[in-house]
C-alpha cells in the first residue's frame, strides 16, 4: 500500500528502469463465513453406528496457533461437543482452502476412547473433512480486479501518476489469524510512473 508522506530516496535519473512489480496481498475467510459454509454441509446430518445414532446440531470454528479447531455439537446417543483440529491449506487445482490432517483433537480422542468409542467407527470424521472446504476463486478474482483498478490511474501526489497491469496472482501460503483463515497472495505485473513536468 502507499503511505502518505513516507520517506523517499533522492531522485536518480537512470536510462533503463525495469517496469516489473511484485506485491503481496492477502484475502481472508472470516470464521463466521467459514462456519456458515461448514454448517450448510453438516448441521442436521445423522451418523449411525450399530444401535448408536448422533445428529450434528451446531459447528463453531476458531484458530489455535496455525491450526483450525472445529467444535461440533452432537445430540442423540452422545450429547455434547467433540473437537476436530487440522491445518488449512490452499488447493490450487480446485481454488479452495481445505483442512488437511483433520482429526479428533487429542482430548476428544481420549474422552471418546473411554466413553463413546463407537464414534471412531462412524463416518463423521470423513464427512467433516469434506465439509471443511472453502472456495476462494471469487475472492482471488475480486482481489486481482481491485489491485488492477488501483493501477489504472493512481495519483501518488499531484503530477505523479502510477499506472500498470496485473499479470498474475499466485498463492504464497495459508495461515490462521485470530479471526479468519488468511490466504497470502503474490502478484506480479508491470508498472509505469509518469511524473509531469520532467
Amino acid at each position: 500500500w502507499f503511505r502518505e508522506n513516507s520517506y523517499l530516496p533522492n531522485l536518480r535519473s537512470i536510462d533503463d528502469a525495469p517496469d516489473e512489480f511484485q506485491v503481496r496481498v492477502a484475502t481472508d475467510v472470516p470464521f463466521p463465513e467459514a462456519e456458515r459454509l461448514a454448517k450448510s454441509s453438516m448441521v442436521g446430518q445423522v451418523f449411525e453406528s450399530g444401535k448408536n445414532k448422533v445428529k450434528v446440531e451446531d459447528i463453531q470454528l476458531w484458530g489455535n496457533n496455525d491450526k483450525l479447531v472445529v467444535n461440533t455439537k452432537l445430540s442423540g446417543s452422545f450429547n455434547g461437543n467433540i473437537y476436530f483440529i487440522g491445518r488449512p491449506e490452499f488447493n490450487p487445482l480446485k481454488n479452495q482452502i481445505e483442512v488437511k490432517d483433520l482429526d479428533f483433537h487429542v482430548d476428544t480422542r481420549s474422552f471418546l476412547m473411554r466413553s463413546a468409542s463407537w464414534l471412531f467407527q462412524g463416518t463423521i470424521k470423513n464427512q467433516m473433512k469434506k465439509a471443511m472446504t472453502f472456495p476462494m476463486e471469487e475472492n482471488i478474482r475480486e482481489l486481482k480486479a481491485s489491485v488492477q483498478e488501483s493501477l489504472n490511474y493512481y495519483e501518488i501526489q499531484p503530477g505523479v501518476v502510477l499506472t500498470g497491469t496485473v499479470d498474475s496472482v499466485t498463492v504464497e501460503n495459508t495461515r490462521v489469524t485470530p479471526s479468519s483463515i488468511r490466504v497470502n497472495l503474490f502478484s506480479k505485473g508491470k508498472v509505469n510512473v509518469d511524473v509531469k513536468g520532467l
